[in-house]
């Protein structure tokens, strides 16, 4: 999940107030002719806008070898537009107008900020995990089964085991009770 492109245009003058662009790892002739792809389209969207617009527009389109989703957002004769991934999270979309939209923004800090979505991070990180415990389980279990012990056979040794515990604590508990004096 990636963002590609963060601008902000003026409706009134037609032109484009800052803009961002993460494509560094694509040589300066795609990244030139993306630009200038981008620019044009989305002026000619925001001609095409009317000024009662001010909800969030979204449309999934293809670029070159890219699918690619356009949000724009429309506020105070202001004009936010991201381009990201499909994928890219509705959640980070909605906090980077946010801070698109406040007057003391940088667009370029937003860009690397927000250039890769953070919630993807944390479930690979979280994946990997639960792939570990998976894997972790599985071999407890073949490992066991290798010693020529049955399923059968250690669910009923785990069940004497928790009884054993279990009335251990009982007695424990009795043991360990405060005497009441009266």
């Amino acid at each position: 999940m990636k963002l590609y492109s963060i601008l902000l245009i003026n409706k009134r003058q037609s032109k484009i107030l800052e803009e961002a662009y993460n494509l560094s790892e694509y040589n300066f002739i795609i990244q030139f002719q993306v630009k200038r792809l981008i620019r044009a389209a989305i002026l000619d969207i925001m001609d095409n806008m009317d000024e009662k617009d001010s909800g969030v527009e979204s449309v999934d389109e293809k670029i070159y070898d890219f699918k690619v989703n356009i949000t724009l957002k429309f506020i105070d004769n202001l004009l936010g537009v991201i381009i990201s991934d499909i994928d890219y999270s509705n959640t980070c979309k909605i906090q980077l107008f946010k801070e698109l939209f406040s007057r003391n923004s940088h667009i370029k800090k937003i860009m690397n900020e927000y250039k890769e979505d953070k919630s993807e991070k944390l479930t690979d990180e979280i994946n990997k995990e639960l792939d570990i415990a998976e894997y972790n389980a599985k071999d407890g279990i073949r490992k066991i089964l290798k010693r020529g012990r049955t399923l059968e056979q250690i669910t009923m040794d785990s069940e004497r085991l928790s009884l054993a515990s279990k009335k251990l604590f009982m007695e424990a508990k009795k043991k360990n009770a405060w005497c009441c004096f009266r």
